[in-house]
């Protein structure tokens, strides 16, 4: 069996959390969409930066 790689379109309607945002970025180019007023939040992968961790 073959690996098909089919076009997908992804659309955000309201609000796109972290793994959600990830499944909205995974869409083919040129088929992303999101409303006016969507939100898509992103975080970063920890630790955010080296000067945020707190060694002792």
């Amino acid at each position: 069996m073959q690996y098909v790689r089919p076009l997908v379109a992804t659309t955000c309607v309201g609000q796109a959390g972290s793994p959600a945002s990830l499944l909205l970025a995974g869409g083919a180019p040129g088929r992303r969409a999101s409303r006016e007023r969507a939100r898509t939040v992103g975080f970063r992968p920890w630790p955010a930066s080296p000067s945020s961790c707190s060694r002792s």
